[in-house]
């Protein structure tokens, strides 16, 4: 049996053509400053956050500035989005919580997969550094 080695926490935040973003990582152990003109989109990383805590689309539950359905394109626009967090947890094992866009015509707006293991671009870009699909 292992014992306890660290506390659970989150490693990394990335999101892939998310938030008008082609490409953000941030990890929350190390400094981090968001800068950018209004608009830029600095609070809409902050907000992603929301999937990984709450998760729950009703009404009311998690607070964008515009409506749910608006947020949720602004957040997956396309089936090449991608919002992954890595987490570590108590164990010292790496574990990625990933969203993953639909195609317009699916009722749902993502996927969501849990992978054991941590977080590495070669999932998630190809060689061109291009966004691939889940498929």
């Amino acid at each position: 049996m292992r014992l306890r080695d660290q506390d659970p926490r989150l490693m990394r935040l990335v999101l892939i053509n998310s938030c008008e973003a082609d490409y953000v990582e941030i990890r929350p152990e190390q400094s981090t400053h968001l800068a950018g003109d209004n608009g830029d989109g600095k609070t809409a990383i902050l907000n992603s956050l929301q999937l990984l805590m709450i998760d729950d689309w009703a009404p009311g539950v998690m607070h964008f500035p515009r409506d749910n359905k608006t947020s949720a394109m602004f957040y997956f626009p396309s089936n090449t989005s991608h919002i992954v967090y890595e987490i570590r947890d108590q164990l010292n094992d790496h574990h990625l919580i990933w969203y993953v866009g639909r195609t317009a015509a699916s009722k749902e707006k993502y996927d969501r997969f849990v992978i054991n293991g941590p977080f590495s671009q070669d999932m998630f870009l190809d060689d061109e550094k291009q966004s691939r699909s889940k498929d």
